[in-house]
């Protein structure tokens, strides 16, 4: 022990240099790993925030599109943001003409009239769900323009629901975007009577 106390050597000044080098590499080296991995997380929980909202819509849309009779599916609209089904709450209002073209020019048919589907108004795209709108909780999410129904009610009975949600992120002063698309087919059921 009395030789370990009377070596004063100490430790030179290379040693205390090569130490701090390498402990500031190892620590470079971990807090790239942790930003990494909190950048990681953050992108998880945003994917599961709009694939959680996305459920919630294809849903809306399963439940009413199924429990729609196809017959009173009058026609497919789809224009600059706007997408939907019309669906006429009385057939005897809303007929169809000998060559089985509807005659929805009547305004008695008009006023029987529901929309399913996506409906633009400026920057804002709403779901329209027969006499419901749904709306979005999340005030960070919201559906782009670009979202539509596809499918022709005349020859095709299902239909091809496309929803495209994006949600906006910010992080002290960085805003990030992340755009995320959704397919889902319906087929409502069929009336053998029209």
């Amino acid at each position: 022990m009395n030789k370990i106390l009377k070596n004063n050597m100490g430790i030179t000044l290379v040693e205390v240099l090569a130490s701090l080098v390498l402990l500031s590499i190892i620590s470079i080296i971990i807090v790239n790993v942790f930003i990494k991995g909190s950048e990681e997380a953050n992108d998880i929980q945003t994917d599961t925030e709009l694939r959680d909202e996305a459920d919630l819509i294809m849903s809306q849309f399963i439940k009413m599109i199924y429990s729609t009779n196809q017959n009173t599916i009058v026609r497919n609209t789809t224009n600059e943001g706007d997408s939907f089904l019309e669906v006429t709450t009385d057939l005897t209002k809303c007929r169809k003409d000998e060559e089985g073209n509807w005659n929805i020019d009547d305004s008695a048919c008009q006023n029987t009239l529901q929309k399913i589907g996506f409906q633009t108004n400026g920057t804002t795209t709403n779901i329209l769900l027969k006499n419901d709108n749904y709306h979005i909780e999340n005030t960070n999410i919201r559906i782009l323009p670009e979202s539509k129904i596809n499918g022709d009610p005349e020859t095709d009975p299902s239909y091809e629901i496309y929803l495209v949600l994006e949600k906006t992120t910010k992080r002290s002063q960085n805003v990030t975007k992340k755009k995320i698309a959704f397919k889902n087919t319906i087929q409502p059921l069929f009336s053998t009577s029209n």
